[in-house]
């Protein structure tokens, strides 16, 4: 009876420890580092803080009601008052005042004019005197100024945020799937670092064994000393490299796991990812994706938008230009508040306000000047960027292709160096070869592995690299969501 609950306890405890190990493909640690990551959740930040800033400048163009106010104001001073013979009495004064306007205003991206719609409320009264206290009302206003000759700031703000809140998204995306190239790296830093791993303990077996089997051999005086000793060499190093693959595969999953968001506690199992996605690239048409969608063309429409903008700004500032500012309105005055909006009588203001250089000493052409050159050389450097892109995006495409071909090399080379080595192994152990052709087939079979992993890593890390700038999944035909 003893016995079975030490089994059923024994089994138990093995369950526990077997549900806390967490298994993990690398689509699923993609799919983590998209959607739950540290990574992610920064970049949903920083797409956040864009997309707010585009919906502000928007909300700013719709009408606006605004309300302004003074209540109260007081004043205490020495005023010059004038006397009815001309001269000037200086004598203290105490003025309460207060006032309220209630204002409307609304933009007019088309004409970069606006237009405003108000009413106000005002009370001035001298407190050395209770008797003065005066109103004045504005029951209605309108007035309209209108830029002419100049940029329309209120089109090129709204398009220039338009452009910002773009580049914001497609940054967004890229961030993400940078964070999955990382995390692609990472994971088979891991792999690999399993992979010699694994190696090294089927090594320390073999050359446990080897070593046991030469000490046999040389006490009945079948082999010499040296021999011996190399096999005894042997198996201390594939001990060293046994304790120096533990701790490089620690740190590889402790670094998987900060990427992922988990607990250093958490135990993870790893899949070499075998099974590779049938993907067919046409080059062209990666080319036009990357173009459409990359972080690279969309900072280069904002740079040249505000390069053009600069240029018309110098230009207005270095010749004629004016602001027509109209007014209408009634407006009224009285003792008490009822008298102020008696009879009310009209008010109208009309403006022109113009500004034109006349002499600059040559300072006005040269900021021009400066600026066109500017706006050149960023219209070169983008095309010359976006052809730079164009040609890499093709060379991964038709490298895609290339390490396609080189795994199933490194494939078919991983599997006869294993049977090669098991084949030298078992002829070693009946004699018939050297200790030396042994160790040789080893290390071609540790290293065929290893070929077949980094194989395997270049094609994943290649074929997300491509997915990041041309925010095109490849695997699924589809754009990047």
């Amino acid at each position: 009876m003893r016995h079975i609950i030490f089994l059923l306890l024994s089994f138990s405890v093995s369950q526990l420890f077997a549900q806390q190990i967490r298994t993990l493909s690398l689509e699923e640690c993609l799919q983590i580092i998209r959607s739950e990551s540290p990574n992610a959740e920064i970049a949903q930040y920083n797409f956040e803080e864009a997309e707010n800033n585009y919906q502000a400048y928007q909300y700013g163009l719709l009408p606006q009601l605004t309300l302004f106010a003074d209540v109260p104001g007081l004043t205490r001073s020495i005023t010059g008052i004038t006397q009815d013979d001309g001269t000037t009495l200086f004598q203290p004064q105490s003025q309460l005042f207060s006032s309220a306007n209630l204002g409307f205003s609304q933009a007019l991206p088309f004409t970069g004019g606006r237009v405003t719609l108000f009413s106000g409320l005002s009370n001035f009264q001298l407190l050395e005197d209770n008797e003065l206290s005066l109103w004045r009302t504005s029951p209605i206003s309108i007035s309209y100024t209108q830029p002419l000759f100049q940029p329309n700031r209120i089109k090129f703000g709204l398009e220039n945020v338009k452009a910002r809140y773009q580049l914001a998204r497609v940054s967004k995306l890229q961030e993400i799937e940078q964070a999955a190239v990382d995390l692609t790296l990472t994971y088979f830093d891991a792999i690999t670092s399993l992979s010699e791993l694994q190696q090294a303990e089927i090594n320390v077996r073999n050359n446990d064994t080897i070593f046991q089997i030469s000490e046999g051999r040389f006490s009945v005086g079948k082999i010499a000393e040296n021999e011996l000793l190399q096999s005894e060499l042997s198996l201390m190093n594939a001990r060293a490299d046994k304790q120096r693959a533990e701790l490089q595969y620690e740190q590889s999953l402790q670094q998987l796991r900060r990427l992922l968001g988990m607990g250093e506690s958490q135990a993870l199992e790893l899949v070499v990812p075998e099974d590779l996605p049938t993907v067919n690239v046409d080059p062209d048409f990666a080319v036009a994706q990357a173009m459409k969608y990359s972080r690279l063309v969309q900072s280069g429409k904002v740079n040249a938008l505000n390069a053009e903008q600069q240029v018309k700004e110098a230009r207005a500032d270095n010749r004629f230009n004016a602001d027509i500012t109209a007014s209408f309105g009634l407006n009224q005055t009285g003792s008490d508040l009822s008298e102020a909006y008696k009879n009310p009588i009209n008010q109208q203001s009309f403006s022109v306000g113009f500004n034109l250089p006349i002499f600059q000493w040559g300072s006005g052409k040269a900021e021009v000047d400066a600026r066109l050159a500017r706006q050149k050389a960023i219209i070169m450097s983008q095309e010359q960027a976006e052809l730079n892109f164009g040609d890499d995006i093709r060379y991964r495409v038709l490298t895609l292709d290339q390490l396609r071909t080189q795994l199933d090399i490194s494939a078919r080379s991983d599997t006869i160096s294993r049977k090669r080595y098991t084949i030298t192994k078992n002829r070693y152990l009946i004699g018939k070869v050297s200790i030396q052709d042994l160790f040789i087939a080893q290390d071609e079979r540790d290293r065929a592995r290893l070929q077949h992993v980094n194989n395997l890593r270049n094609f994943w890390v290649a074929l997300a690299r491509l997915r990041a700038d041309t925010l095109f999944d490849f695997a699924k035909g589809q754009p990047v969501e």
